[in-house]
């Protein structure tokens, strides 16, 4: 090989390994990253405090069965579709 051509054959890998670089940077930057809020489900009193009300009352509500939650062993949640259904019924 000339010189050159080695040259050329260094730079294609430093393009290479800049590339890779980049990609573990944004995979370790998605991995690291928190959990978005606007997925998590509502707890009644995260939810109250959107509704500016007690935690009892969105409890009655779920157990009226006038707002749609699930359980996650003990505890009460509600999904943020459940929250913008029971709103727009409003």
């Amino acid at each position: 090989m000339t010189n050159s051509e080695l040259e050329e054959a260094i730079e294609a890998i430093e393009r290479d390994i800049c590339s890779v670089t980049e990609r573990l940077r944004l995979l370790k930057k998605a991995v690291l990253a928190k959990p978005d809020e606007s997925l998590r489900p509502y707890t009644p009193e995260t939810l109250a405090k959107r509704w500016n009300c007690s935690h009892q009352h969105v409890r009655d509500l779920v157990n009226a069965g006038n707002l749609q939650s699930f359980r996650a062993g003990r505890l009460i949640r509600i999904s943020r579709q459940a929250v913008v259904d029971y709103e727009a019924a409003q």
